[in-house]
């Protein structure tokens, strides 16, 4: 046996089998050697469709015909072992980084799988399915299969990235999300096609994808994570062209004064501050925060008693401050940005004659992010998101 792939098992022949069996049994041995010869069978080069394997599956789910050769291919950093949870029992072997293991796969059914070496990580669970369904040429003679559209995919979000961060699908398939990192992330279409609303760790939601075309997201907490999602027709048509992507954001603090003095006030969210960092306001001013930055923000008082919620870019928050004193805000999602406002019991109070210089800054890392509650869900027209 080969060390790090299953067994080759091949046919008996009747010249194998003892003469001293009975022709019936004979006859079995035969048939038995030949059904599990066509079970999936280790071979040394690949000539089909190949399954990424980093921090997770891409495809998780892949559809080919009779006959496929299905290449597992590690481009992660760490070994990985895929097996077989039923159907036809396979077993890559340990593959390192920077190896390939390739099966064939001729009978049909489906097959799903795990890595051996990390059973309870959900986005190594995989499903291979064999079909003749739509699949054209080949068959069992060993050529190449054609991997069809998958009607259902999961996405996974880890360390602060979309795994796999490009996948396709096709028409009508549902997608789910699943937040596997330590942090809140969303899955936002750059299009407002779907929306998954702020995800907490652990949790997960679903899209169910019906127009074919090509879907660009991003989370708009942490804008640097993008994804894209292709939509295939079922009769086998090319999704349209995607328009060019949009350049993305890079955090950059916006220079900022110590202190304002108003009657009234608004102060901006950029990524990743608030400006200005200090306003001073009469009682009973209205205070504006809006959203000028790429990513989700909040103004959210230190005793919770002022809270704007989740304010998408170019959205609004008002609020009355009614009571002197002094309050500090920050950002749920990004508590490094923070903010105080003074409130005075008469007119405007100027600020100081010699304000002092605020100290420098650097650009946030916005991975500092803590966890946050789910936010609500959102529907789109020919779009179904669920959180489960």
């Amino acid at each position: 046996m080969r060390r790090g792939l299953a067994p080759v098992v091949t046919a008996a022949s009747p010249r194998s089998v003892p003469l001293s069996l009975t022709p019936a049994r004979r006859a079995l041995v035969v048939i038995t050697g030949v059904l599990l010869a066509a079970l999936a069978v280790p071979i040394a080069a690949a000539a089909g469709p190949t399954i990424r394997i980093s921090t997770g599956l891409d495809p998780v789910e892949l559809r080919v015909r009779p006959g496929t050769t299905v290449t597992f291919r590690n481009v992660d950093g760490e070994r990985h072992r895929l097996r077989s949870r039923a159907g036809a029992e396979f077993d890559t072997g340990n593959i390192e980084p920077g190896q390939s293991r390739s099966l064939r796969f001729t009978v049909t059914g489906r097959y799903p799988y795990v890595d051996e070496r990390d059973r309870d990580a959900t986005q190594y669970h995989g499903t291979i399915v064999v079909t003749t369904s739509g699949a054209t040429g080949g068959g069992a003679s060993g050529s190449a299969g054609i991997a069809e559209p998958a009607s259902t995919a999961t996405i996974h979000f880890a360390g602060r990235r979309f795994s796999p961060s490009a996948i396709t699908v096709r028409a009508g398939a549902v997608v789910t999300f699943r937040n596997d990192d330590d942090r809140a992330h969303t899955a936002s279409a750059t299009d407002d096609t779907f929306d998954t609303g702020v995800l907490a760790a652990g949790a997960s939601a679903r899209a169910t994808l019906a127009k074919p075309g090509t879907y660009r997201y991003l989370c708009l907490i942490h804008p640097d994570m993008t994804g894209t999602i292709t939509v295939k027709s079922t009769s086998g048509g090319a999704a349209p062209a995607p328009a060019a992507p949009a350049a993305t954001p890079t955090p950059t603090p916006t220079p900022q004064s110590s202190s304002a003095t108003v009657s009234g006030a608004t102060v901006a969210l950029a990524d990743f501050a608030f400006t200005p960092a200090h306003v001073t306001v009469a009682a009973g001013v209205t205070l504006t925060f809006r959203n000028d930055g790429a990513a989700l923000h909040t103004a959210t008082a230190d005793d919770g008693a002022i809270d704007s919620g989740y304010l998408e870019p170019g959205a609004s928050f008002r609020t009355t401050l009614s009571e002197p004193g002094t309050v500090r805000f920050v950002c749920s999602l990004h508590p490094q940005m923070a903010m105080t406002v003074s409130v005075t019991a008469g007119g405007a109070t100027a600020p100081s004659a010699s304000p002092k210089a605020p100290p420098p800054t650097s650009t946030p890392d916005p991975s500092e992010d803590p966890s946050a509650t789910p936010g609500p869900t959102i529907l789109e027209a020919g779009v179904g998101i669920v959180g489960v």
